[in-house]
């Protein structure tokens, strides 16, 4: 499990500080969406401490053991002022209570956006069905995200996106660019093509299989740049199949020799 690193650093704490905290009270399965918010607004820093920030979009399996919470997020201080956007991944243990699986984040120059909070009593999530008996043995995510890292190497992001990305509820957040909607992010990759071979550190997945993530990088061709990045694959009703919900890609760095 990874530490609560991308959150902590904002606020200049230690990843366990953190993840001690990112602990909310258990819950019937009933309530379990509430108290992934609930931890999320328990997380907030005090007034004053120059940092802020909100959940403003969250969802979470079927199976209540697996869900995400995103928003934005801002510092300020010695005359400056940064703003990115958050992704929290949280697993739900057997006891019925949540831990931080993943914390992660990027930054952008845009304006400041004013993205509603979510409210803690009426949470929206997006339409994630109920995955159907007959597809309970497919190991239909992983077949997704393969096919959608073999498109992005040999065709680029904007065909893997225009493939394999969800058109309900799909976002992109990439260091140094504005969130984007799915065709907003197809717009870009097709002026801005990208490609690369997706190399993967850490994955899960809920119990009913309706909602998988996975951590690792993105590398070009020559294997000289990567870009660390968090996938999160939900299942649709609407198209009986899978498709990727969120796609967080860091700032380019090069690789060690």
């Amino acid at each position: 499990m990874e530490p609560a690193g991308f959150r902590a650093s904002l606020l200049g704490m230690t990843a366990l500080r953190l993840a001690a905290a990112a602990q909310p009270a258990r819950g019937a399965d009933e309530t379990a969406f509430r108290a992934l918010l609930q931890a999320e607004y328990s997380l907030r820093p005090q007034a004053g401490s120059g940092v802020d920030w909100h959940p403003a979009s969250a969802d979470m399996a079927a199976s209540a053991d697996l869900g995400f919470t995103t928003g934005p997020w801002r510092r300020t201080g010695a005359g400056a002022t940064r703003q990115g956007e958050f992704l929290t991944i949280w697993i739900r243990d057997a006891a019925g209570a949540w831990h931080v699986a993943v914390d992660t984040g990027m930054s952008h120059a845009a304006q400041i956006h004013t993205d509603a909070a979510l409210s803690q009593a009426e949470p929206n999530p997006a339409e994630r069905g109920v995955l159907p008996k007959f597809f309970a043995t497919e190991d239909g995510a992983s077949h997704g995200m393969a096919g959608f890292a073999s498109a992005s190497a040999e065709d680029g992001l904007a065909a893997g996106l225009r493939t394999y990305g969800r058109n309900d509820g799909f976002l992109l957040l990439m260091e140094g660019e504005a969130p984007m909607e799915l065709a907003a992010a197809n717009r870009y990759f097709t002026h801005r093509p990208l490609s690369g071979a997706w190399e993967e550190r850490a994955s899960g997945r809920s119990g009913d299989a309706t909602l998988t993530y996975c951590t690792g990088a993105l590398f070009d061709a020559k294997h000289a740049q990567r870009r660390s990045g968090t996938q999160i694959w939900q299942y649709d009703s609407k198209v009986a199949n899978w498709g990727l919900r969120i796609l967080l890609l860091g700032a380019a760095a090069s690789v060690a020799r």
